[in-house]
């Protein structure tokens, strides 16, 4: 027996918003790109909760860091996250 995954519905609209703004980390000017907080392959929706404008500098470090260690590098950071409903739990993992 096979299950298709569902299909994801993408907000082209909320996407392009987040596009047209500047880095949440550096105010670089756009474009920019939309990053989600929950990431869409673990089922993160095009909320805007979940969604942030990084440059594309920033999201490759996003990415290649996680969120824990961005908050240690940038501590402001830790203050945006938790200003979109985001903490971390006991064990470093990013909860809503």
């Amino acid at each position: 027996m096979s299950f298709e995954k569902p299909k994801r519905k993408e907000d082209q609209e909320l996407l392009e918003f987040y596009r047209k703004r500047r880095c949440d980390i550096c105010a670089s000017l756009p474009p920019n790109d939309p990053a989600h907080i929950k990431t869409r392959g673990s089922g993160g929706p095009d909320e805007h909760w979940n969604l942030m404008s990084l440059c594309r500098v920033h999201h490759t470090e996003q990415s290649q860091l996680g969120f824990y260690k961005m908050t240690k590098k940038y501590p402001f950071f830790n203050q945006f996250l938790a200003g979109k409903g985001w903490v971390f739990d006991g064990n470093k993992k990013l909860r809503r």
